[in-house]
């Protein structure tokens, strides 16, 4: 009891940092407020976390709990002061009008949709609490580091075997990634620390507290973009529901669900900037996508899927293609070119073996399209865009640029499992869907953003019967 107490006091303070942070930062105009920074406070506070943990290794204090306390509790005080200080900040965001006219089909549905959803949690909570950690990648290269930080208090570097075995046996360690970045570890380290030992189920809290936060963001956004509630709880159950996700949520320890969660975080507040310039989405944008290389060394990859992201919002289409479609062959060249020992992203070059591999194509279809990972969210999706593109819908600059930040993505995604010796990989249906987790939120809310230009056009049908059946 007293274990679990404390963790769940480890679990809460973070989240209650990064909320009353983003309280100070995000106006009390639109809808969804408290569930924006419920989402977002979470995602900002278990990463402040992991950053105290590296500040107390580096001044050589360490991880004991009289330290962490004595460090946060002061900037909770400041915290406090500053959101009574300014009354912008806690002013009662303004709530929308539309509960009071919601049918009694709709009730029905919606509060048949969050039941579902709870209850789904409820599930996913017991796995965590009390499955031990699960022996595959979460043990191998996560769960070794904190097992290591947890015993010592501080971080302990990690080296290759080859170092290892030269080096006095109780101040270097190994495991078969010691390149990985140390975030997970810290945060598992975080809650042990409040634990007063190592748990390995207990320190895996952490996970289901990114399953709430997933839904917040996805709400909270899809409210501030005007979407009605009865869109938003569909879509947030559509997310909360998919089955790989659900996955590494009751497998807690793996980083792949936290890449996809960040990255979508980010794809949100950055689409939501450039569509109305608010800047404290952008920070938002900002924030959460710094985060995606301290997780795995692939987010680098997914970092850099905003610079064309970019590209589309600023530059006219003929420059844009022109400014991609150069930097393609400039960056295939450069790979071409490169030393073979080059480390890009913890992996040599060497070790990738690239080459064209056309025979795992349809085996990475197969993963997205016809697997139970994902239900039907990649039908639906092209589904969708066939619609759109017979409608001939209008796209904003926003969407456009949404949509080459995924399609880079999955441009990327294809190249891993085509081009390098993760190609055997997908042939033996193993690590396609779980690096498709980093991209399969985000391509939720693609999607959303599909069906309101779908059912923002058939409601210009239904209100004006001049318009034609092509385009109105």
């Amino acid at each position: 009891m007293i274990d679990t107490i404390a963790s769940i006091i480890g679990l809460g303070l973070p989240w209650l940092f990064g909320a009353l942070v983003l309280r100070l930062l995000i106006p009390v105009t639109p809808l969804g407020r408290g569930v924006l920074i419920a989402g977002y406070g979470y995602l900002v506070g278990i990463i402040a976390s992991t950053v105290l943990l590296r500040a107390l290794s580096a001044s050589g204090v360490g991880f004991s709990l009289i330290a962490v306390l004595f460090t946060i509790l002061p900037l909770f005080a400041l915290l406090i002061w500053a959101n009574y200080r300014w009354s912008a900040a806690i002013t009662t965001p303004r709530l929308s009008d539309e509960w009071l006219t919601l049918t009694a089909w709709q009730w029905v549905l919606i509060i048949g949709l969050c039941s579902l959803i709870v209850l789904r949690f409820y599930h996913l909570a017991l796995e965590v609490w009390w499955r031990p950690l699960f022996g595959w990648d979460a043990t191998m290269h996560w769960a070794t580091k904190t097992r290591v930080f947890t015993e010592w208090q501080q971080l302990m570097p990690f080296v290759n075997y080859d170092v290892w075995l030269t080096q006095p046996a109780d101040r270097v360690f190994t495991d078969p990634h010691p390149n990985y970045p140390l975030t997970i570890p810290l945060m598992q380290t975080w809650m042990n620390v409040f634990i007063g030992e190592y748990n390995d189920h207990l320190m895996n809290l952490p996970w289901l507290g990114a399953y709430i936060a997933l839904g917040l963001l996805l709400a909270g956004q899809l409210r501030a973009l005007g979407s009605s509630l009865i869109t938003t709880a569909i879509f947030t159950y559509f997310l909360l529901s998919l089955p790989l996700l659900n996955t590494h949520i009751a497998l807690a320890g793996y980083a792949d669900v936290w890449v996809g969660i960040y990255y979508f975080a980010a794809l949100l507040a950055f689409y939501q900037w450039a569509t109305t310039g608010q800047r404290w989405q952008l920070g938002l944008a900002v924030m959460t996508a710094l985060v995606l290389p301290l997780l795995k060394n692939e987010g680098l990859f997914w970092l850099v899927t905003f610079i064309p992201a970019l590209a589309a919002l600023w530059l006219p289409a003929r420059r844009l293609f022109i400014l991609l479609g150069s930097a393609t062959i400039a960056g295939a060249l450069l790979i071409w070119l490169l030393p073979a020992d080059m480390m890009i992203a913890g992996h040599r070059l060497a070790e990738l073996n690239l080459g064209w591999r056309f025979d795992a194509f349809l085996p990475v279809l197969r993963s997205l399209f016809l697997f139970d990972s994902w239900h039907l969210l990649y039908w639906l999706a092209m589904g969708l865009l066939v619609i759109n593109i017979a409608q001939r819908q209008q796209w904003a600059r926003p969407f456009i640029a949404v949509s080459f930040a995924l399609f880079t993505g999955y441009g990327l995604f294809f190249l891993l499992f085509l081009t390098t010796n993760y190609a055997n990989a997908a042939a033996g249906d193993t690590s396609v869907s779980r690096i498709a987790l980093h991209l399969a939120p985000a391509t939720v809310f693609w999607t959303w953003l599909l069906f309101q230009q779908v059912s923002q056009t058939s409601a210009v049908y239904s209100a004006d019967p001049a318009c034609n059946k092509s385009f109105c």
